[in-house]
């Protein structure tokens, strides 16, 4: 493993290359967000999974902490994981590349620069290729996604310290391949926290994912089609936890770091709560778009 302080890069016995994790609380937001994922049908967030450190088995015999010199900081960072701890691992994908800005065509809307969502029969998408319409998708794809696990890392801080004029690319975002290139969405440590823990949360972070939820009329549908059986589901959170359960055997023995989460009583009525807005505002956006083309 090298050490950067907060992570750790695993490199297992067969190659392939992790990201270690040992907080509690980043333990569960990775795993809740990956398998949020996979309810959500996407398949662009990279493998999420727990496992113990035994020094002794195949997978981690021989496995070393590579110490590196950090500057000095008032902030006391985590101690390497050593045997017998519990660490999260999310895969390393090969080859990707920092990922692009969120499509100005977006941006304008965020920022209120156009007064209404982006519609699939918007003069404007008639000016992108294929390849820039299919990334289109993947970023809205991202805007349920963190709408639901309220991400804080991903564009929040870009947009609010860099603004709309900013030409950074997005937090947490990376691409791979030509031509139609596909995103990756990763780095979910700060996910589930900012509205679901039992600490005030920032105000301007639910204005932020309301814009950004907002902005766009245009959705995978089978990503939407997977929203909408989540949200009349009778118990949401039960199916969320319990596919993390059945499929993270470790995860039954990861308590919640007070602090952290609340109880999941109140857990699933935000995560509720949030899957009827986004389910509302698709809704809305349906209605919205019959009408748009019953007056031409």
């Amino acid at each position: 493993m090298s050490d950067d302080g907060r992570r750790w890069m695993a490199i297992l016995s067969d190659d392939s290359q992790y990201i270690a994790r040992q907080v509690n609380c980043e333990l569960r937001s990775e795993l809740l967000a990956f398998h949020l994922s996979q309810l959500m049908g996407m398949d662009s967030v990279p493998f999420a999974t727990l496992s113990k450190i035994n020094l002794n088995s195949g997978l981690w015999k021989g496995v070393q902490v590579e110490k590196k010199e950090k500057k000095p900081s008032s902030k006391r960072m985590p101690d390497p994981p050593t045997d017998g701890d519990i660490v999260s691992l999310t895969q390393w994908i090969e080859g990707l590349k920092k990922g692009p800005m969120l499509p100005g065509i977006l941006l304008d809307r965020i920022y209120r620069a156009i007064g209404e969502p982006l519609f699939a029969d918007d003069i404007y998408l008639e000016y992108l290729s294929k390849e820039e319409i299919t990334q289109l998708v993947q970023w809205t794809d991202m805007i349920l996604f963190d709408y639901i696990n309220v991400n804080y890392d991903r564009s929040f801080p870009w947009l609010i310290i860099h603004g709309p004029s900013s030409q950074q690319p997005t937090n947490n975002v990376y691409r791979i391949g030509y031509g139609i290139e596909k995103l990756y969405f990763s780095n979910h440590a700060q996910t589930f926290v900012w509205s679901y823990a039992p600490f005030p949360s920032d105000p301007r972070i639910r204005e932020h994912h309301d814009l950004m939820l907002h902005s766009s009329c245009i959705f995978r549908k089978s990503v939407a089609d997977k929203i909408a059986e989540m949200n009349t589901h009778e118990n949401p959170v039960k199916l969320l936890l319990d596919r993390v359960n059945a499929e993270e055997p470790l995860a039954n023995i990861t308590e919640p770091v007070p602090g952290c989460f609340v109880d999941d009583v109140k857990f699933g009525k935000i995560l509720q709560k949030r899957l009827s807005e986004i389910n509302t505002w698709i809704t809305s956006c349906k209605d919205d778009y019959d009408r748009r083309k019953r007056q031409v």
